[in-house]
């Protein structure tokens, strides 16, 4: 049996980190591993200088390589729903789906279509043209559960779906595999970060989805207090969104904003203990703060300005192993109570405690060994093959053909 991870992309973000990752995890262990991505991806280019071991199969470049009959092939789960166009996959080889995302394989309409997701107009073009797209994809989605082939990465992901395409008949869980070097103590043995400039760092992908606009309510949030703290912002990542972003810090000139494009993975733990003592970030990033041993701020992802008073929560505040929420001005988690105000507050002045905590979400929720123990049982597990979907489920509705027609 080989396991091959399927995330094709020419960046490195918290996704892609993960598939590295769980792949060279896996390829340690002694399975035979193999990643799929551009001849000139990051991954790819990754192991091939790293003369990882792992073989890399290119979806770009002839000929092209097909999979196995014996393979098992690790996806995120937005991909079921083109999985008829991902022709390299033989009929037979198995398939695991992640949702690794809230939104992956939640119909929307496009983004370019410029209407409030609550206004009324909205709402009545949802329902004619997604009404078809959501039956499809709940069948679907019942079909990899039927043959174990689908688990969410934590609750919030199966929340958003139930909430949109209904129940699912046996969701599983199966959380991100997120490693740790090993837990620094010496911040432990600081209580409080009282008469210091305050380190505050984003960590992430800045896509202009999902991301920029939660970042930029952070950012404006904090130039309100920069006239009474002294404060950092070092934004890590990039993205399509990073010119807005820098448009938005433009105009904040009460605090004081740097950018770092990127830390190498390998020294990323180091980085953050050593320079931030408060990240700000959502899924897989979070648990990078988490498992340096740091206090974390969970943020929520939005697809709207957020425009309204958000507010804040730290990450072991959150319901079960939540890593972030999908939110907009009419709705956003009961758990989020705090005002960034009152977050740095907090960090000033009990520090260890919240450091301690954060680190304690992350061993008890994402343990390494554990994680690696679920995803073998996992893809042990799924007899999902391609054959077991009806060629009417990848059929091209409305909403699927006016999508293509905006992209």
């Amino acid at each position: 049996m080989r396991v091959v991870f399927y995330y094709p992309s020419m960046i490195i973000g918290g996704a892609e980190l993960l598939f590295y990752r769980t792949a060279c995890e896996l390829h340690k262990l002694g399975m035979n591993i193999a990643y799929v991505d551009y001849h000139d991806g990051y991954i790819a280019k990754k192991l091939n200088d790293e003369n990882s071991g792992i073989d890399t199969i290119s979806i770009d470049k002839e000929p092209r390589k097909s999979l196995e009959s014996q393979d098992v092939v690790i996806l995120p789960a937005n991909f079921a729903r083109v999985l008829d166009t991902l022709d390299f996959c033989s009929a037979n080889c198995r398939l695991l789906f992640w949702v690794i995302h809230p939104e992956n394989l939640v119909p929307k309409l496009p983004s370019q279509i410029p209407l409030p997701e609550k206004s009324l107009s909205y709402r009545l073009l949802s329902f004619f043209l997604l009404r078809t797209e959501r039956k499809n994809i709940t069948s679907l989605l019942n079909i990899c559960d039927e043959y174990n082939g689908i688990y969410y990465m934590d609750g919030a992901c199966y929340r958003q779906h139930k909430s949109v395409l209904g129940n699912i008949n046996s969701p599983k869980i199966l959380p991100l595999f997120v490693p740790s070097k090993g837990i620094i103590s010496a911040k432990f043995n600081r209580s409080s970060v009282s008469g210091k400039k305050l380190k505050v760092a984003w960590l992430g992908r800045i896509d202009k989805s999902f991301k920029h606009f939660i970042l930029e309510r952070l950012i404006r949030d904090l130039n309100e207090l920069g006239l009474y703290e002294t404060l950092e912002l070092c934004i890590i990542g990039q993205g399509d969104g990073i010119e807005y972003i820098k448009k938005v810090v433009a105009e904040c000139t009460e605090v004081d904003v740097r950018f770092v494009s990127h830390v190498e993975p390998n020294l990323l733990q180091d980085y953050l203990f050593q320079n931030v003592d408060l990240l700000c970030a959502m899924g897989t990033s979070a648990l990078e703060g988490a498992k340096a041993g740091i206090p974390v701020v969970c943020l929520d992802a939005s697809y709207q300005p957020v425009d309204f008073e958000y507010k804040y929560r730290l990450i072991y505040q959150g319901e079960g192993l939540s890593l972030g929420y999908i939110i907009n001005q009419n709705w956003f988690p009961d758990e989020n109570k705090l005002s960034i105000k009152e977050i740095l507050l907090h960090v000033r002045e009990n520090f260890r405690l919240h450091a301690q905590k954060s680190l304690k979400f992350y061993q008890e929720g994402y343990e390494p060994s554990n994680v690696i123990k679920e995803l073998k049982k996992a893809v042990e597990a799924t007899n999902l093959k391609p054959t077991c979907f009806p060629g009417k489920l990848f059929r091209k509705s409305l909403f699927v053909r006016i999508w293509r027609a905006f992209r």
